[in-house]
């Protein structure tokens, strides 16, 4: 595993450090981050609302701004826009959900996957941005808001096209038997021809806020929730494959 630091300028007046942890397709940056700049607890709280709202629902409520009308969500549209400004800033991506999960039964809430598109309020546009075909990278960023909870990302180091050579059709693979309580330390491989490794990204403290970027278009993933939930950011952008993270 090729692990090296940097150090990076992310928007304005942010100087960090970050780790490649799986070669050029993945890195786990911490940025300094004040809460308090940020409407984090009165969205988190409109988000909880919403899933109390909801009987018999999936504990798990989330804003999507490519699709959700900001009057519906106008705290959790506010840190998005806050989020944007700062955090963000600079970055080129725009953001595809903000999302908080209370009460995961399962580690998994999806097969693992690449992304062939992502959806997003863009560049003052909503929608979903499909670019198969052009030779370009989806770069994800996946931001950890949780003050105390890791957020686990599953994934394989083989690329789509080298498990098709090898015969395995990767969009079948779910680990179906990891519950929520196994989610820190579980490792269970969906295929007995295929490894598996998972990256966490730390809970929100001390001042710092943990992104993990990679490119999702790439690298065959899925998305791991432990029983204390999740409190989370998802954006995204198109790059060139021959940019770095």
């Amino acid at each position: 595993m090729t692990t090296i630091t940097r150090t990076i300028v992310l928007g304005p007046n942010h100087r960090d450090t970050q780790e490649v942890i799986t070669g050029p397709r993945m890195v786990l940056e911490q940025h300094r981050f004040n809460p308090a700049d940020y409407n984090l607890a009165i969205a988190q709280a409109e988000l909880a609302r919403g899933i109390a709202n909801e009987a018999n629902g999936s504990g798990t409520k989330g804003f999507y701004p490519a699709f959700d009308e900001v009057k519906d969500f106008p705290q959790t549209h506010l840190l998005e826009e806050q989020l944007q400004a700062g955090l963000l800033y600079g970055c080129d991506v725009g953001i595809s959900f903000i999302r908080l999960c209370l009460a995961a039964k399962k580690a998994f809430f999806g097969n693992l996957h690449e992304d062939i598109q992502y959806v997003a309020r863009h560049y003052g546009r909503r929608g979903t941005f499909r670019e198969e075909g052009t030779g370009r990278e989806i770069t994800r960023y996946l931001i950890n808001l949780h003050p105390s909870e890791p957020r686990w990302l599953q994934f394989i180091d083989e690329s789509p096209e080298e498990l098709s050579r090898r015969g395995i059709d990767h969009t079948t693979l779910r680990p179906d038997s990891v519950s929520s309580d196994d989610a820190a330390c579980s490792n269970v491989s969906p295929h007995p021809e295929v490894s598996t490794r998972i990256v966490a990204i730390p809970p929100m403290g001390d001042g710092r806020l943990s992104v993990l970027k990679f490119w999702s278009s790439r690298v065959i993933h899925a998305g791991m929730t432990g029983t204390g939930g999740h409190f989370m950011v998802a954006a995204a952008r198109y790059d060139d494959p021959s940019s770095s993270l």
